[in-house]
């Protein structure tokens, strides 16, 4: 939700004739385990966005795509201008240079963040308001996310779109999640299954995620694209034109606290070019546990843990571990979150005409944009067409929320830390609903005092410390407080602590719950700066790990490798000498001792040519163990344990 007054970017004010471009298939996924979900780097794709005075964004993407040799993956000429991409390292240089280029960001993926009265339904009290009963809303939902059951016999599923690779038409969902969120959504008031919020809102599939759940932002700005596309059409009475009211993306994205610039990120300035037509926009917070920088024009949502449908803290959890009636343990949070909403353990449509109960911040999102549209049915009002008509909607959708505290409210243990996000409530008057709410059930369990437990190891005079053995009875432990004993404190469930001279230093671990409830557990730590001799005779290499990283624009690279020197009981051997030889791209020689942990890196200068670069090692030395290069070895298998090859990214 936007927290500035002043007048909105507009973006993308031109006709646009489609925003798919079928030359280039997806990027592969097999490269992106690492790092998957939180924004990984997919290799070689780029998101360019052009500047204001680009009014032809497929001529322009087109044309540069012919003068630099690169193929294009989709043009963007609504929410905004440009285009994704393939574009070797060779021709980035070029393309950033060109007049008509605003912003070249990398392209990175994320991922889905994970008739029976769901709870989610019932705690938010649409079926005690009149206007969610026995109603068909309709209006026009965007459901951005991995596809839409089309033929699920619970869904008013109008029709759809697909990003996500292969023909347009195949918006159908092979995950499930999106036809979770649609039930959420608006699932149809019957005696079949179960019931939405907007119950049997015109359900729309915009699919950029994969059936695995791995979504590219080129997809999903593509997807927001084609949205605003509509919705622009439908303001200017264009045939074809959609009018819609919000889209839903239940789907990672990244931390921008600042309202739009032409700086901001693409995905962010694509979200505030749909803003700008008239489209409010729910997004998931996230699922990290931390404080979330959420896009200011949005209405961000956290996840409440909810397990009865009712407000007191009574229920008893159900598919997951969690405290009843508080922010649920995974959910992201803050002040830049707008709202909260019931997000765990909940039950809706799914793939293949099936329901299935999950939880996540996902699952939160999906209630408040069908408070959007029940807001809007419910007061017989039209969706917005601009800024100023979305900030209203928002302003209402979060005035009508349930401060924490409030009696049907609920109770968030993120509060010191700016966690004020009310609770959505749709039978307010803002809903033309009487505001009463189920305070049924039986009273919680108490909540016991938590008990401190916490394990260490020290290596030299470095320790690790892990309070996760600490419990809590009926309630959740809210903070971990380390004092190491020698003045300095630390906090969190694990601790390092690296002290500054050998002894005993009585470590103390004091736990605090949601009731206040502290508890402490002391032990005496005593580390030492005298390494333990090795045993045994002999050391070898036991282990060769090694890297190469881009440096910068300008296509130079650098490689580190670490070599592991164990003794013949497999043991770490600490300030064993190392000599070694650089090949390939690099050379020269080098040389070092082991630490502590019996390792060594060394790192290349920043090179400017070569595919490949090797290490070998030449000698092992040290006091007391003879060196058994025959015994050398990689339990990874990247190497021989003598020599490792690192090819260029």
């Amino acid at each position: 939700m936007r927290r500035f007054v002043g007048p909105s970017l507009v973006l993308g004010a031109v006709a646009f004739l489609g925003c798919q471009e079928a030359t280039e298939p997806v990027p592969d996924t097999a490269s992106l385990s690492q790092g998957r979900g939180r924004g990984a780097v997919v290799p070689d794709q780029y998101i360019v966005l052009f500047s204001n005075d680009v009014v032809d964004s497929r001529g322009a993407a087109r044309g540069m795509a012919q003068l630099q040799g690169f193929a294009v993956r989709h043009v963007y000429g609504a929410a905004v201008r440009g285009f994704a991409a393939t574009i070797p390292a060779a021709r980035l240089a070029a393309v950033r240079n060109d007049s008509r280029v605003a912003l070249v960001e990398a392209e990175r993926v994320f991922e889905l963040e994970v008739q029976e009265r769901p709870t989610g339904i019932d705690r938010i009290e649409a079926d005690r308001n009149p206007n969610a009963n026995g109603v068909t809303v309709d209006l026009d939902v965007a459901i951005i996310d991995g596809g839409i059951d089309g033929d699920h016999p619970d869904l008013n599923v109008a029709g759809g779109t697909n990003f996500s690779g292969g023909p347009s038409s195949n918006w159908g969902d092979g995950n499930g999640h999106g036809t979770h969120v649609a039930g959420t959504v608006g699932a149809i008031d019957d005696v079949n299954g179960v019931v939405g919020v907007a119950p049997g809102a015109n359900l729309w599939a915009v699919k950029v995620c994969k059936n695995g759940g791995i979504c590219f932002t080129g997809d999903m700005i593509a997807g927001i694209d084609w949205v605003a596309d509509r919705k622009r059409d439908y303001n200017n009475s264009v045939p074809g034109g959609i009018d819609f009211a919000v889209a839903n993306m239940s789907i990672s994205t990244s931390d921008d606290k600042n309202a739009c610039t032409g700086s901001s990120g693409a995905v962010h300035q694509a979200i505030c070019g749909l803003v700008d037509v008239g489209v409010v926009f729910a997004l998931a917070a996230g699922n990290d546990g931390r404080a979330k920088d959420a896009y200011p024009e949005v209405l961000a949502v956290s996840a409440l843990a909810d397990f009865d449908g009712k407000p007191g803290g009574f229920g008893s959890p159900t598919c997951r571990s969690d405290q009843d009636e508080s922010l649920a343990n995974f959910s992201n949070y803050g002040p830049e979150v707008d709202i909260a909403a019931p997000g765990v353990c909940i039950f809706s449509t799914w793939k293949d005409g099936g329901y299935n109960t999950i939880s996540g911040t996902s699952m939160a999102s999906p209630h408040v944009a069908g408070a959007v549209a029940l807001y809007l049915d419910a007061n017989g009002l039209s969706p917005a067409t601009d800024a100023a008509g979305v900030d209203a909607i928002e302003a209402a959708i979060t005035g009508a929320a349930l401060p924490q505290g409030h009696t049907c409210g609920y109770t968030n243990e993120r509060a010191g830390q700016g966690s004020d996000e009310p609770l959505l409530f749709v039978n307010g008057a803002a809903f033309g609903g009487d505001g009463s709410c189920d305070n049924g059930g039986s009273p919680p369990p108490s909540n016991n005092p938590p008990t401190a437990s916490f394990t260490y190891t020290c290596s030299d005079l470095a320790c690790s410390f892990d309070g996760s053995g600490s419990s809590d009875v009926g309630g959740s432990i809210t903070s971990y407080d380390w004092d190491f004993g020698d003045g300095i404190s630390g906090s969190g469930v694990t601790a390092s602590h690296t002290y500054s001279a050998a002894d005993t230093y009585p470590v103390i671990l004091t736990v605090t719950d949601d009731s206040s409830a502290t508890d402490t557990d002391q032990q005496n730590v005593t580390v030492s700066d005298v390494l333990p001799p090795p045993s045994g005779t002999a050391m070898h290499v036991g282990d060769l790990d090694g890297a190469g990283k881009i440096k910068g624009r300008s296509g130079k690279w650098e490689v580190s490798v670490t070599v592991a020197v164990h003794g013949d009981d497999h043991g770490e051997v600490a300030n064993a000498g190392i000599t070694g030889q650089w090949g390939g791209g690099a050379s020269g020689t080098v040389s070092g001792s082991t630490s502590s942990d019996g390792t060594i890196t060394f790192t290349t200068g920043n090179m400017s040519s070569g595919t490949s670069v090797t290490l070998t090692v030449n000698s092992v030395t040290h006091g007391t163990l003879a060196y058994d290069a025959g015994a050398n070895h990689d339990p990874d298998g990247d190497s021989d344990g003598t020599t490792i090859t690192i090819l260029k990214p």
